[in-house]
């Protein structure tokens, strides 16, 4: 079975394949990517006979359907994917290719179930969206606990970003673009819009990390979750970063105008200010001193339900890790299971609506991962 990785050569990709050249089920890997550049890949990727890579810009449409063509599934880890997922999901349909990414965007989330949702399904084919860390992992967490559960009352989805975690500069444009402005969160049964830094509160990561900041933040969950697990009444994804001083940075560069993205000319030279301060903030030599020890984080989902008499909130932690790693696990996982014909769901789906989590945890478990789990209750329901 052949794979094509979409931004291939990028912190994301690269781990995608880092973990895919291990399956069986994956003869073959091409690494597509605007530019190439093998000297920067995992010894273990550079080294495969497996792998191959081949230059693209995704957007040359027809370009990008002739090179998806003849795959069995494409991995898509084009960020920023507001910009980009879309008309990725396109060429995937017309070349007639199963479709799986990392997405993280609320916007291009409502995007794709609204237009991409029906070419799909009369194509046949899976078109996978969010299947990393959050959305991804967190995802099939809560389907996890929603199984175990008689009535599912509130998710929430929490997490901290470190500044340190090599994680490519689309990361940091997906932050702005996920804190500018309003955003929709699943309170009370329906979607409502919040303000980014909104519904601030400190949420007790465990050691080492304690207790941190958390603010609301624009993701896919509250979007997807209610989609699936039926009756669900609160979807909340909320994140922060390490170390905690950069929140407050990143607040006042939104609020200050310094992450718009009409050019401004600078020396005759048209430049976004987004594209500046992303780019300043992954490579001022000062800046990194400054935030050199903050290499991993945290991530929890706590879910609040009813089981037979009683009220219970489940916590999951999958304690710290990098971010490449938590993400490219959970989407190289899922990608072998579309490529074995385990996804059956066609159309648009998330993670939730199309994985079985014991399956996914098994093999999460073999590469090394822990997760675990703490059952409260919170009190006995009396009839």
């Amino acid at each position: 079975m052949k794979a094509l990785v979409l931004g291939g050569c990028g912190v994301m990709g690269s781990s995608v394949a880092r973990d895919l050249i291990k399956s069986d089920d994956i003869t073959k890997v091409i690494l597509a990517d605007k530019r190439i550049d093998m000297t920067k890949m995992p010894n273990s990727v550079r080294n495969s006979k497996k792998v191959s890579a081949q230059t693209i810009d995704v957007s040359d449409f027809q370009a990008l359907v002739k090179l998806i063509k003849g795959s069995d599934v494409v991995v898509n880890c084009v960020g920023p994917f507001y910009k980009y997922a879309i008309s990725i999901m396109k060429a995937a349909v017309e070349a007639g290719v199963n479709y799986l990414d990392i997405m993280d965007d609320y916007d291009t989330t409502i995007a794709a179930f609204k237009e991409m949702d029906k070419p799909a399904k009369n194509a046949g084919l899976s078109l996978c969206i969010g299947f990393g860390s959050s959305p991804g992992f967190g995802n099939i967490i809560v389907k996890y606990a929603a199984d175990k559960l008689d009535e599912v009352d509130e998710v929430r989805i929490l997490w901290l970003g470190a500044m340190n975690d090599p994680s490519g500069i689309g990361a940091m444009a997906h932050a702005f673009h996920c804190l500018k402005g309003e955003h929709p969160q699943y309170l009370d049964g329906k979607l409502v819009n919040v303000a980014g830094f909104d519904g601030e509160e400190e949420f007790d990561f465990g050691e080492p990390y304690g207790k941190c900041p958390v603010y609301y933040f624009g993701h896919p969950e509250p979007i997807t979750i209610p989609r699936y697990i039926k009756g669900v009444k609160t979807v909340v994804n909320k994140g922060g970063f390490l170390p905690i001083w950069f929140n407050q940075l990143i607040k006042d560069l939104i609020a200050r105008g310094f992450t718009e993205s009409e050019p401004i000319l600078v020396d005759d030279a048209s430049i976004r200010p987004i594209d500046f301060v992303t780019a300043l903030i992954g490579k001022s030599p000062i800046l990194r001193k400054q935030v050199e020890k903050y290499t991993t984080a945290p991530f929890s989902a706590v879910i609040k339900g009813k089981e037979r008499n009683q009220a219970v909130t489940y916590t999951y932690s999958s304690g710290g890790g990098a971010m490449a790693a938590g993400t490219a696990i959970p989407a190289s996982i899922c990608a072998q299971m579309l490529v074995r014909g385990d996804i059956k769901v066609k159309g648009v789906v998330a993670p939730e609506g199309c994985i079985d989590p014991k399956a996914f945890f098994g093999e999460f478990a073999r590469r090394g991962f822990r997760l675990s789990e703490t059952k409260t209750v919170t009190e006995e329901i009396k009839f």
